[in-house]
């Protein structure tokens, strides 16, 4: 189940979800290679863009992580992490955007 990557399947699902009840913040997975996709949010994300389901979440998304930002601020977050990505440094980083909600 462990090592260099976890795997998201029927087996460790139970565990995100569980992970996800108790943190008091928004949480979500997203697979980031050419099948680019959101497979969880937790209750607090969901709350955050205004969705009452995972599924309501996906649709009003696009089921992407681009799909959550505003469309504003979206070449300038994918450059910044872009960068981040790119960079030697392990200093972390962020950068601040604006989501779209329901």
């Amino acid at each position: 189940m462990f090592g260099k990557h976890f795997e998201l399947n029927e087996e460790t699902m139970h565990i995100v979800e569980e992970i996800g009840r108790h943190m008091p913040g928004g949480f979500f997975i997203y697979r980031a290679d050419q099948k680019e996709e959101i497979l969880y949010g937790n209750d607090v994300l969901l709350d955050i863009f205004g969705c009452d389901t995972l599924e309501e979440w996906k649709e009003l998304t696009g089921g992407t992580f681009p799909g959550m930002v505003y469309p504003e601020d979206l070449s300038r977050m994918e450059e910044s992490i872009k960068k981040q990505v790119m960079s030697d440094d392990r200093e972390l980083d962020y950068i601040e955007y604006r989501i779209k909600r329901k």
